[in-house]
């Protein structure tokens, strides 16, 4: 499966003779197979045939589309009756599932439906930025407005050192 996803993926050309020797009907039967990882790499070589527009161009045309229907359904249902845990196991899978809802039947997908493509628990909050001030850009600190003082010696200061430009190092 690796390596028929690889030249599916290499060579866009190829996907029309992948699907004349027949290889889109056991992909779609092992989208419902029980190991996880089966599942993602025939939804893989899927997606990529469909990415390419090879996919709808053959005489079993509507046998396969029905199958690939029937398929990604019966994934479908199984994925909604999950526990949120078993759900994080199958992130990818549900991406590729609605990808290739989209491009094979040009509709929202019955996860994206549910909301089963992307679940809060899966978009892990962004790590905090605690450098960015400190790593401020010299002359954008030196742009930014100053801030008056109440005394005179300080807006002396202030004023000189508004007025002096900036130190370019660099050759």
């Amino acid at each position: 499966m690796q390596v028929l996803h690889y030249l599916l993926h290499e060579n866009p050309n190829d996907n029309s003779i992948a699907a004349d020797l027949g290889f889109t009907k056991p992909l779609v039967s092992l989208v419902v197979a029980d190991d996880v990882d089966i599942r993602q790499a025939a939804l893989r070589n899927l997606v990529e045939m469909a990415r390419n527009e090879k996919f709808n161009g053959h005489t079993e045309e509507k046998e396969n589309t029905m199958n690939l229907r029937r398929a990604l359904e019966s994934r479908i249902e199984q994925i909604r009756s999950m526990d949120p845990e078993e759900l994080s196991v199958v992130k990818e899978e549900r991406a590729l599932i609605d990808s290739l809802w989209e491009m094979c039947f040009h509709e929202p997908s019955l996860l994206r439906e549910g909301g089963f493509v992307v679940l809060q628990s899966d978009e892990e909050p962004p790590p905090p930025d605690v450098a960015s001030k400190l790593f401020e850009p010299a002359l954008r600190a030196w742009a930014a407005p100053r801030q008056t003082m109440g005394s005179q010696n300080q807006e002396e200061t202030t004023t000189s050192m508004s007025t002096k430009p900036p130190l370019l190092l660099g050759g």
